[in-house]
């Protein structure tokens, strides 16, 4: 018998730039992406560590960068909702993350909020509410082992020692 027509991604892949220096591609793949005022989300832990230093020296002599280093080691609604309001208030077109699953993490909630009306809690556990106009997304992971640089997934904390709740869908993979 032949199989119905898909109507959903059942694999979303995202576009993946693996090579020495890649990130020397970023301002390349923003322009790409029609990305002209990113918010670059990060932790405090890797701007010491001297990693975002790099992702700085990537981008265009001068340029005036939106960041928010203060991402917690377990993502927040409220660590999200302080880097939304950022997003607004330098009127910013897309997000970066630069860290490891946290920061990704948040970065994916970010990119839905910044498109999608009401709070972040409205949105865990119903894919159904997460349409395809979320931010552009950019994931540039500085650990391995979470994979949330590939998932359809973000596990965000209501608060510091809360359980984790989940947002998902095809339109957060970055």
């Amino acid at each position: 018998l032949p199989l119905p027509p898909v109507t959903s991604p059942l694999l979303q892949l995202p576009r993946i730039q693996f090579a020495f220096g890649a990130i020397g591609m970023l301002p390349a793949e923003l322009a790409h992406l029609g990305v002209k005022h990113p918010l670059f989300l990060t932790d405090k832990g890797l701007v010491a560590a001297g990693v975002f230093d790099k992702v700085r020296a990537a981008m265009p002599r001068g340029a005036d960068l939106a960041v928010y280093d203060s991402i917690p080691e377990n993502p927040t609604v409220a660590g999200v909702e302080a880097a939304l309001a950022l997003y607004r208030e330098r009127g910013c077109d897309g997000v970066i993350a630069v860290g490891g699953g946290s920061v990704i993490d948040s970065a994916k909630a970010t990119a839905v909020m910044a498109t999608h009306p009401g709070r972040l809690p409205e949105y865990f556990r119903k894919p159904e509410k997460i349409g395809p106009n979320v931010a552009t997304l950019v994931a540039i992971p500085t650990t391995s082992g979470t994979g949330s640089e590939v998932s359809r997934g973000a596990g965000i904390h209501a608060t510091p020692t809360s359980r984790g709740e989940g947002i998902n869908g095809p339109y957060i993979v970055p």
